[in-house]
């Protein structure tokens, strides 16, 4: 689902733990991935800009809900609500 909507151009907001499970829920903005590496790119408040691989990035967010929030101009709503597989 976030590869889609990176693939469109639109970053995402999430909500996961910052380093481990369990302690200091916090949000980060996915903007960009890699499946040569398996890893997404990130915005980070607390470390500016980084990567993650896949499976951490499962693990810290599988565990918070897997809340994210895309962001996104009005004229995309069509085609971010076909990238999430719901129609438009």
């Amino acid at each position: 689902m976030l590869k889609n909507l990176i693939a469109l151009g639109v970053p995402s907001i999430v909500l996961q733990y910052a380093q481990e499970v369990g302690q200091v829920p916090h949000f980060r903005v996915i903007r960009g991935f890699d499946d040569r590496f398996s890893r997404l790119y990130l915005a980070d408040p607390l470390i500016g800009y980084a990567y993650i691989s896949y499976q951490d990035f499962d693990t810290l967010w599988n565990i918070q809900g897997r809340i994210s929030v895309a962001v996104y101009p009005p004229a995309m709503h069509a085609q971010v609500m076909r990238a999430l597989g719901v129609g438009g």
